[in-house]
């Protein structure tokens, strides 16, 4: 059987980094199959050169057997190749169909001679576009009133507008609700169906077992497990992707009964609604829920970052619990956020200036407020060393390191703060299964050292490792407060479920 793309023999170098040796994939027309690796195994090296972002050393492409040059994004597109890019590349101010057919509006002009669009046939097409793929939007809404899930079909509508035929989802489903991954899994189904090819690049292996015909495992620039998704454990493939020394090392909780922080009948303009619950020594507690229950506008409350209608927050002091204002406790914590490049890390600034960026104060002379620029560095190389953050130097810049390693330096950020309470949103999102793992056994190490954690997560499986105890949030009310032997699975989902609604309607 004739492959639609192949890779043969590709080898790419960079000054000190051999970023991919000797790759050869393929992939036939109407299968999805996916590409699998921790960050930095040659994933994004690849579909770089795919995309004509880079320039393969060696080695050749073939589509549909026939060699081609990929030198520029431009040959990309003539080749038929489209990415689906994990983060939406759309213009929030402009219009579904102008996005849709950015490239090529010059062709859609009521006159040749007059810069005027003819919409309505730019508002068919776009509909002829949306409509198989399950979405009805109107074409002249601007996609900033479309939700995140609507938005990433309009950039696969994008794709198929300038003759995809290789799709490249990269990270797809790292912003959707459980509703709009299943609508999304529809749609490659249905894609496949009509003959097109799926590169398929994710950290969820829930998602190749739903979707994927096969798998193809790099690591360290090489390919180093390939196989049918029937065929292949989640257990092979991620001794495949990580080294096996690299597992979840479960701590021995020590959280105490003293409570650092108390939270009574709490209420925001919209969430959350009258919440309250303690929250100890040494604990790891996890807030768990649906998209839309409130977890993360319950964070931003407790630290002063939306506006509370009413109740009380009290934090310990002196060995006793004293009232204290949102913006106050803020503080006093740390607050790794749930988008690290919208409002955790500064991109085009260095390693360690990100990482003193929280605790600006403790690295200023006392009288003329001047930064300390060495002891900055100094700090920078520190939480390198000790949060194994694979950099050239503490004078990286952050948008230069692999997701992994840039969620390490947001949380280095609030850690050189040195906090007694670090809030966690989302800590894992986007990052390989090594990283995964790195993060959550430092969060149980941070806790059993005595710093109080709240963690959100969307996991069940990270939730139920991480936490010692789960509050279940339910539209914004407190559904549910689970210890112990009352954590598992079936437990989480009944009791996020709001009333009147079925589990099949959720999952």
């Amino acid at each position: 059987m004739e492959a639609a793309l192949k890779i043969n023999h590709c080898h790419k170098r960079f000054p000190g980094v051999y970023a991919l040796k000797d790759v050869s994939i393929e992939a036939f027309q109407g299968e999805a199959v996916a590409l699998l690796g921790v960050n930095g195994a040659g994933k994004s090296t690849l579909m770089n050169v795919l995309g004509g972002v880079l320039s393969a050393d060696e080695g050749e492409i073939l589509i549909h057997n026939k060699p081609v040059q990929i030198r520029t994004p431009g040959d990309s597109r003539a080749c038929g190749i489209a990415f689906i890019q994990q983060e939406v590349q759309l213009f929030d101010n402009l219009t579904v169909f102008e996005n849709i057919f950015l490239l090529e509006l010059k062709n859609y002009r009521k006159m040749s001679y007059l810069p005027v669009l003819d919409k309505k046939k730019l508002c068919e097409k776009s509909e002829a576009l949306l409509k198989p793929l399950g979405c009805y939007v109107d074409p002249g809404k601007k996609v900033s009133e479309l939700s995140v899930g609507e938005q990433q079909i309009v950039q696969i509508a994008r794709a198929l507008s300038l003759g995809g035929e290789i799709l490249l989802f990269d990270e797809p489903t790292s912003s959707l609700s459980m509703k709009e991954k299943e609508n999304l899994f529809e749609i490659i189904r249905k894609l496949k169906e009509s003959g097109k090819t799926i590169i398929y690049i994710t950290h969820y292996l829930d998602e190749v077992e739903i979707i994927c015909d096969r798998v193809i495992v790099m690591r360290d620039g090489q390919v180093v497990g390939r196989g049918k998704v029937s065929e292949v454990s989640k257990e092979m493939i991620v001794n495949y992707m990580v080294p096996s020394k690299m597992i979840f090392s479960s701590v021995d909780s020590q959280m105490t009964d003293e409570v650092v922080l108390r939270v009574e009948n709490l209420r925001g303009q919209k969430n959350p609604k009258g919440l309250s619950f303690d929250l100890h020594k040494g604990e790891v507690l996890g807030l768990w829920g649906l998209l839309g229950s409130g977890r993360t506008e319950t964070i931003q409350a407790l630290l002063g970052l939306e506006p509370i209608e009413s109740g009380r927050i009290l934090y310990r002091e002196k060995g006793n619990l004293k009232p204290i204002s949102p913006k106050k406790l803020f503080k006093k914590c740390g607050y790794v956020t749930e988008g690290r490049h919208y409002d955790g890390l500064y991109l085009s600034r260095t390693l360690w200036q990100n990482t003193t960026g929280a605790n600006l104060k403790g690295f200023s002379s006392r009288f003329l407020k001047i930064l300390n620029s060495k002891k900055e560095k100094e700090e920078g190389r520190k939480y390198m060393h000790e949060l194994h953050i694979a950099a050239a130097g503490e004078e990286a810049l952050a948008m230069q390191l692999s997701g992994g390693n840039q969620q390490k330096v947001v949380i280095s950020k609030w850690l050189c703060k040195n906090p007694e309470i670090l809030i966690l949103d989302e800590p894992t999102r986007g990052v390989d299964v090594g990283a995964k793992v790195e993060i959550q056994n430092l969060i149980r190490q941070l806790a059993s050292k005595g710093m109080s954690c709240i963690v959100v997560s969307s996991e069940t499986e990270e939730i139920q490792n991480l936490a010692d105890n789960i509050l279940v949030l339910r539209e914004g009310y407190a559904g549910a407060y689970l210890q112990g032997e009352e954590i598992n699975n079936q437990r989480l989902i009944k009791e996020c479920i709001p009333n009147n609604t079925q589990a099949g309607d959720i999952i």
